[in-house]
C-alpha cells in the first residue's frame, strides 16, 4: 500500500508489539492486535504423525489478520506530514482490510474524544509522537465493488466510514475500486488543503 507514494506495507515477519493479552484487560484496540494464540490440532497431528498448529488470527479485534497490516499502515501514516486534524483516509478494498481500517480509525476517534492517548507501538520518540497525533475530524472513505454483502457496507458505515460503491470490473477499468479510490483521493484533495488527504490503497 502507498501513502502518497511512500510504501507502508507490512514487512514479512513484522512482529506484533502488543503485550497486554495476558493482563486481563486493555484500554486500547491497539494492544489487542497480534500475539494471537496457536492451537494444536491434536487429531490431525496424530493422523499425520507431525504436530499441526493453526494461528488464531480470528482473535484480532476485527476478526482477521488484516488488523496487523492496518495497525502498521496507520502507525506509518501518523508519521506522514499530511497527517493531522481533518485528515481524510481513502482505501480501496473488497475484503477485510476495510473493516480492520474502519475499526481502528473509529478507535482513534474514540480515544481522541475521551482524551485518552492512543498506545504507542514502540518506545521510540518517533512512534511516541505519532501515538498522540491529533485525530480530530478524521474521515475514512472506503471504496468497494458492488458485489460485496450489504451487511459489510452497513458495518463500515456504523463504524463511521463513508462508503463509495463501484461496479465490479477488471483492474484495467477506470471504475475498478482501486482506480476509483485514487481518483477520490485526488477529488478530495482538490477541495481540501493539499496536506489533508492520505491514500492508503495501492
Amino acid at each position: 500500500s502507498l501513502v502518497n507514494g511512500v510504501s507502508t506495507s507490512l514487512s514479512p515477519g513484522e512482529p506484533s508489539t502488543a503485550t497486554s493479552r495476558t493482563t486481563g484487560y486493555s484500554s486500547t484496540i491497539d494492544a489487542l492486535i497480534g500475539n494471537t494464540p496457536l492451537l494444536k490440532l491434536e487429531k490431525l497431528s496424530a493422523v499425520l504423525g507431525v504436530d499441526i498448529y493453526v494461528k488464531m488470527e480470528s482473535m484480532n479485534p476485527s476478526g482477521t489478520g488484516k488488523d496487523r497490516a492496518v495497525q502498521y499502515m496507520l502507525k506509518e501514516a501518523k508519521k506522514h506530514p499530511n497527517y493531522g486534524p481533518n485528515v481524510s483516509i481513502i482505501e480501496g478494498t473488497s475484503g477485510s482490510t476495510g473493516i480492520a481500517l474502519a475499526f481502528q480509525c473509529n478507535a482513534l476517534l474514540g480515544a481522541q474524544n475521551t482524551n485518552k492517548p492512543v498506545a504507542a507501538n514502540t518506545v521510540s520518540k518517533t512512534d511516541a509522537a505519532s501515538s498522540i497525533a491529533d485525530h480530530t475530524g478524521l474521515q475514512l472513505y472506503i471504496v468497494m465493488p458492488d458485489d460485496q454483502a450489504d451487511e459489510k457496507k452497513a458495518l463500515l458505515e456504523k463504524l463511521g466510514a463513508k462508503v463509495v460503491i463501484t461496479p465490479c470490473c477488471a483492474i484495467s477499468n477506470k471504475d475498478h475500486y482501486v482506480n476509483r479510490a485514487r481518483r477520490l483521493a485526488e477529488e478530495i484533495t482538490s477541495h481540501k488543503s493539499a496536506t489533508s488527504t492520505l491514500h492508503l490503497g495501492g
